[in-house]
């Protein structure tokens, strides 16, 4: 099967998975916690919904995979896999519990087991019918157009979103404190995918995220869709295996001047600069 061809079998997955969380809402069943996943967060029956409903897509769509997930973690599927399937079945699980607006699902596409192996990205708003996708080197879309990032280049005219949770991460609140008095606007919105792909469309200027803030399965796709709409990141750290569950931390940015200096009042660790293969 062609990536394209994938691709386009994720997205329909995608707006299934998005009709049975609702129903699960909706039903008042899906915000009681019924576990814990593999990233050890407290799993709501929606996530578990979720999570089953994408693996039996995906095992629909594809015969061999491995799939490295939220809630599972690692697994492999079929005896001869050459793609690695990233998902985060539900991404901003604190909103979705209190009712907050803000969450999404998320799949990321790479032929090797590193970051810099993506090749494609879906994410679908939960509360929405925006889905946005892309495919290495042929650009970034939401529901069928297009999208590119902004031509923001300094950070007095910059809206960003970051990522601090000082009681499972401390620290970070620190590390980003030098923007606050620095850009025109801060947000905290709790979907990481979801943010970057606002920065993808141009909604927002930058997406910035202290050392071991988020795991790879919450960002990945969302990276390479920023990415293919013309945004720059760099993550920190070593490189991202997508044989575990790991955290990382990075920057992406709509333009390189803003990028530089964000990196030069916030002086991250181990910056590498994600540019996945051509």
């Amino acid at each position: 099967m062609n990536i394209d061809t994938l691709l386009t079998g994720i997205i329909r997955v995608l707006k299934r998975v998005r009709k049975r969380v609702m129903e699960s809402l909706e039903s008042g069943e899906g915000r009681k916690v019924v576990g814990l996943g593999a990233s050890g967060d407290s799993t709501l029956m929606v996530d578990k919904v979720a999570e089953d409903e994408i693996r039996k897509g995906l095992m629909d769509l594809l015969k061999d995979f491995y799939l490295l997930s939220e809630e599972t973690g690692f697994i492999k599927v079929g005896s001869n896999p050459s793609l690695y399937l990233v998902v985060d079945p539900i991404d901003g699980s604190t909103n979705l519990s209190r009712g907050i607006p803000f969450s999404s699902i998320s799949i990321a596409v790479s032929k090797t087991p590193s970051l810099q192996g993506l090749i494609a990205g879906v994410v679908a708003n939960l509360y929405s019918e925006d889905t946005y996708w892309c495919i290495r080197g042929k650009g970034s879309f939401k529901n069928g157009e297009q999208i590119h990032v902004s031509h923001t280049s300094s950070l007095k005219e910059a809206v960003l979103t970051v990522v601090v949770n000082e009681r499972r991460t401390p620290g970070g609140l620190n590390a980003v404190k030098p923007l606050f008095g620095k850009t025109k606007s801060v947000r905290l919105l709790g979907s990481v995918a979801l943010e970057l792909c606002y920065l993808a469309e141009g909604k927002i200027d930058a997406v910035v995220v202290p050392p071991n803030h988020v795991r790879n399965v919450d960002a990945l796709a969302g990276i390479i869709i920023a990415s293919e709409a013309g945004a720059t990141c760099v993550y920190t750290g070593d490189e991202t295996k997508l044989t575990k569950i790991e955290k990382l931390g990075f920057i992406a940015a709509s333009t390189k001047p803003l990028l530089d200096e964000i990196i030069s009042l916030t002086n991250f660790p181990q910056r590498k600069t994600f540019n996945p293969p051509k």
